[in-house]
């Protein structure tokens, strides 16, 4: 009972620490340098294009146009790869001790 009455206090004065801490804190705030005001520029119009003429781009978006035809390309179905023929339960195990591979290494 002893034991818990001190951990009662600890917690406690651990809550009103943190707590007045709390309270007393001062928050720094940084004001925003001011701004100049520049005249409002007038809504820039959209390049109109013929249709035979193809629009310029940048080369990242280039790069991104080919990707983007590269995956839509079909392939075929992918075999998995097999390094070693895979060896069966009840074949010879290939340590050379004459156990079956279940018995010796397979377990």
């Amino acid at each position: 009972m002893e034991a818990y009455g001190l951990f009662e206090q600890l917690i406690n004065r651990v809550n009103t620490q943190v707590t007045g801490y709390l309270l007393s804190g001062m928050l720094a705030v940084q004001q925003a340098p001011p701004q100049q005001t520049a005249a409002p520029r007038p809504p820039q119009q959209p390049r109109l294009t013929r249709s035979d003429e193809q629009p310029q781009l940048t080369e990242s978006a280039k790069q991104m146009q080919r990707a983007a035809q590269n995956s839509n390309r079909p392939q075929g179905p992918q075999a998995p790869i097999r390094v070693e023929n895979k060896i069966g339960p009840n074949e010879p195990c290939p340590c050379g001790s004459g156990k079956k591979y279940k018995k010796c290494h397979g377990q």
